[in-house]
C-alpha cells in the first residue's frame, strides 16, 4: 500500500458555532490518520479548507460545510498567557481564549451576533485584568464574498488592589481597584482627640515594607498596595502651682517619663517678704506624691499634679520680736531718763514754804 503526501480539497459540515484556536484550525482524525487544517478561503458562500496529511491512496474523504457560515477572528490582548478568558457568542459559551491568543469562530453570516468576554480576569493576589469594552456586536452580512473579513480584539488593562486601613478619618473609603499607574492620595488626621487628656497622634503610613511620615501623601500604583495608618497614644500632664514657675505640663507618649519641677522656695509678698519671709515647697499632691521639687512622672494615663507650699515667717518673726524688744527697752530708757530730768528741775517743798 502506497502512502503519499498530497493536497486534498475537503468541504466540511460544521455545528452552529465552531471555535478554532491558533493561526491554524485544530487537528482532526480521518481514517486514523492525523490531518491538519491550513488557513481557510471563502468563495461563493462555501468555506474551503485545505489539508496536508498522509493518505492511503486512492482513499479520500469529503465533508460538507454549511454555506451560511463565516469565519470571525477574535483576539485577546493585555492578559498574560497563563490566564484566559471565556468567549461567549450570543450568550452561549464558545471557547476559552488564552492571554495574547487568537481564535477563529464560524458563525451564520445572515444574522447579527454578539461576542462577549469576561469583564475581569483574575491574576495573582491583588491583580486583575479589566476589559472595559467586553462586548462586540457583529452585524449581518448582506452577501458573502472572498473579501469578507470579520475580526475583533478585546483589550484588557491591568488593575491593582489598594487596601487602606486607618482607625480614624475616611481613608478606608479609597480602598479598591485602580488602573496601573494611577496616582492616589492617602490622607488621615494628624491628631485625634479621643477624650479629655487622651489623644492619638499619627506616626506613619506603612506601605508593604516602606514608611511614609507625612499623614497626607500621593502614591503611584504599579503593584498591589496595603497601606496602614499607624498611631500612638499620648496623655496630658497638667502641672499646677499657685506660686513660682512650674514646668512639665504637656502631652507625653504613653509609657514615657515626664519631668516636673518648681522652685524650692520663694520670697513672701509684702512686709513679710521684705523682712525675709519665704514660701517653702512642701511636696506634690494629686496624681503624684513626692516631697522633692523635681520629680519624675510615668505617663500611663492623664495626670494632674499640684505643688503645695507653706509659709516660713521665722525670720520676720525674729526681726519683729527683736524690734519690739528694742522698742520696749528704748521706751523704758527714755521714760526713765525723762523722769530723772524732771526730778532735778523741781525744788524741794521746804525751801518753797520758807520763801
Amino acid at each position: 500500500m502506497l502512502t503519499r503526501r498530497i493536497l486534498i480539497l475537503i468541504i466540511l459540515v460544521a455545528p452552529s458555532v465552531l471555535c478554532y484556536s491558533s493561526s491554524t484550525i485544530p487537528v482532526v482524525n480521518a481514517a486514523e490518520q492525523r490531518i491538519q487544517f491550513l488557513p481557510y478561503a471563502a468563495e461563493g458562500g462555501v468555506t474551503y479548507y485545505y489539508f496536508w496529511g498522509p493518505w492511503d491512496w486512492p482513499h479520500y474523504y469529503t465533508y460538507y460545510y454549511s454555506p451560511h457560515k463565516v469565519p470571525v477572528t477574535i483576539s485577546v490582548e493585555g492578559v498574560p498567557s497563563q490566564y484566559s478568558t471565556t468567549l461567549k457568542v450570543d450568550d452561549s459559551s464558545a471557547c476559552t481564549i488564552p492571554g495574547g491568543g487568537t481564535v477563529y469562530v464560524e458563525v451564520n453570516w445572515r444574522v447579527a451576533h454578539i461576542f462577549t468576554v469576561q469583564s475581569y480576569v483574575e491574576g495573582i493576589e491583588g491583580e486583575r485584568f479589566h476589559c472595559p469594552a467586553n462586548s462586540w456586536y457583529l452585524e449581518r452580512f448582506s452577501a458573502l464574498t472572498r473579501e469578507v473579513k470579520a475580526a475583533n480584539t478585546f483589550t484588557y488593562n491591568v488593575e491593582y488592589l489598594l487596601s487602606v486601613s486607618s482607625p480614624y478619618g475616611d481613608a478606608t473609603k479609597i480602598s479598591g481597584w485602580y488602573p496601573k499607574g494611577s496616582s492616589v492620595t492617602l490622607s488621615t488626621p494628624n491628631i485625634v482627640e479621643v477624650s479629655t487628656g487622651i489623644r492619638e497622634v499619627f506616626d506613619s503610613w506603612t506601605l508593604d515594607r516602606s514608611l511614609i511620615k507625612n499623614s497626607t501623601t500621593d502614591i503611584v500604583l504599579n503593584s498591589s498596595v496595603e497601606a496602614k495608618a499607624e498611631y500612638h497614644k499620648e496623655y496630658y500632664l497638667q502641672v499646677r502651682s499657685d506660686y513660682g514657675t512650674p514646668s512639665g505640663s504637656g502631652w507625653y507618649k504613653e509609657g514615657s517619663i515626664a519631668n516636673i519641677e518648681v522652685e524650692k522656695e520663694l520670697p513672701s509678698e509684702g512686709l513679710m517678704g521684705f523682712l525675709g519671709g519665704k514660701r517653702i515647697f512642701d511636696g506634690w499632691s494629686g496624681d503624684v506624691a513626692s516631697r522633692v521639687n523635681a520629680a519624675d512622672v510615668k505617663m500611663d494615663s492623664p495626670k494632674t499634679v499640684s505643688a503645695k507650699w507653706r509659709e516660713d515667717y521665722s525670720r520676720p518673726h525674729t526681726i519683729l520680736a527683736l524690734t519690739a524688744i528694742i522698742i520696749v527697752v528704748t521706751s523704758i530708757a527714755i521714760y526713765r531718763s525723762s523722769t530723772a530730768i524732771i526730778s532735778k528741775r523741781t525744788p524741794p517743798p521746804e525751801e518753797s514754804s520758807r520763801t
